[in-house]
């Protein structure tokens, strides 16, 4: 159910009528045909935000795709080349059809009723032998004792790893580069005075670091900065799960986000390429 600040076309994707009362990637345009995802900061400064009709897409109607700079643009998938499959079926051809020509189509002569040459005799000709004499031994003789040869040791080489990225923090598991951040699931009866009471903070701080009304609804996800009490110059995030394993690349292109930030708050490590699915992501939005 939409709010009086939501913007009318923004809903589910099989249902405009129902849509999150906060910025999430479950939240689709309808205003496009077929609905599009939008982009999150877009729905926090314009579709949850009672400024809708500022939006460029929301008088337009029969849009086929939303304007570049709203829409979430899905990854390309690359093409696979078929050169290296075309390449493989000619060689085997090629060996199938050496096999073939080489040893099944030729014939001795006796089989095709043909005259054999002398040379092409004595090629088939079977050699015999007489039986080697039967030799008796003038003694026994005992073979030299050998000495056994026994190898050093060798030492197996220990491999080094490099491990994934972790799993990722679990709710309420403190984490980030200083583990000064945590993620709580917002409960029904949840409210700013209990969580300022829970984690030593103040209603400011949480309104500062997430995307949010003044409403608390549950399940709804929140950053928290235990025994912070300064709102000044505080970062705000998007809490994201992940239901199967992205690029850091893809992530930053979804969200609009800075690739080294993702990696500097959920303490990734520079060089991290990829993330496994089952973690949770907090994704710096712009303010």
């Amino acid at each position: 159910m939409n709010n009086e600040d939501t913007c009318p076309f923004i809903g589910r994707k099989s249902d405009q009528n129902t849509s999150h009362l906060y910025p999430s990637k479950g939240n689709y345009c309808h205003r496009a045909n077929p609905p599009q995802r939008i982009q999150i900061t877009h729905q926090a400064e314009l579709c949850l935000n009672g400024k809708y009709e500022q939006c460029p897409a929301y008088s337009q109607d029969g849009l086929e795709r939303l304007p570049a700079d709203i829409a979430v643009h899905k990854r390309k998938r690359k093409k696979r080349s078929l050169w290296p499959v075309i390449i493989i079926t000619l060689g085997l051809f090629l060996v199938t059809g050496l096999f073939v020509f080489g040893f099944v189509f030729p014939l001795r002569a006796s089989e095709t009723g043909e005259t054999k040459t002398p040379r092409e005799l004595a090629y088939y000709a079977t050699p015999t032998s007489s039986p080697l004499p039967s030799l008796t031994p003038f003694r026994t003789l005992t073979p030299i004792p050998t000495s056994t040869f026994t190898p050093f040791p060798t030492s197996t080489p220990t491999i080094a790893f490099t491990p994934f990225p972790t799993s990722g923090p679990s709710l309420t598991t403190p984490f980030g580069p200083d583990k000064n951040y945590l993620i709580h699931s917002v409960r029904a009866g949840d409210s700013f005075a209990y969580l300022e009471n829970e984690y030593n903070t103040t209603t400011e701080v949480i309104m500062a670091m997430n995307v949010l009304g003044n409403i608390l609804q549950p399940e709804m996800k929140l950053v928290l900065m235990p025994g912070q009490a300064d709102p000044t110059d505080l970062p705000k995030f998007e809490v994201v799960f992940l239901d199967q394993q992205l690029d850091v690349i893809e992530i930053a292109g979804m969200y609009s986000a800075s690739v080294g930030e993702i990696r500097y708050y959920n303490a990734l490590g520079p060089s991290a390429e990829s993330i496994p699915a089952g973690r949770w992501l907090i994704i710096p939005v712009e303010q």
